[in-house]
């Protein structure tokens, strides 16, 4: 669980600053959900064009002039954040391989 509540959404843990992308743990006593889940999107890159840090810190939760507006469309670009397993070569390659999945999926749609 550790693990896991490190890409927890800023919702279960307010230390991280991912928003949308991440972990979402289950919650107890709503009645109506019991179960995980992980949201990933098609984005690994800032509304700004510019490139997530490791952390996928899109820094969303920013106070920045833009109002709600400009807030919810940076949420909804905000960078994955992907678990890291240690091996450097298996998370370099499952990013790469994500990234061309995207691509592919671009180009058909086109």
């Amino acid at each position: 669980d550790e693990v896991k509540m490190r890409l927890a959404v800023s919702k279960h843990d307010p230390r991280n600053r991912n928003v949308y992308r991440g972990y979402g743990p289950v919650v107890e006593g709503t009645g109506t959900q019991y179960k995980e889940m992980f949201n990933i999107g098609p984005h690994e890159y800032e509304a700004t064009g510019d490139v997530a840090n490791e952390n996928g810190d899109n820094s969303v939760n920013s106070t920045e002039s833009g109002g709600d507006l400009a807030r919810l469309k940076r949420i909804s670009k905000e960078g994955n954040v992907w678990p890291e397993t240690g091996d450097e070569t298996f998370d370099r390659k499952f990013k790469a391989l994500f990234k061309k999945g995207l691509q592919t999926r671009q180009t058909i749609a086109r």
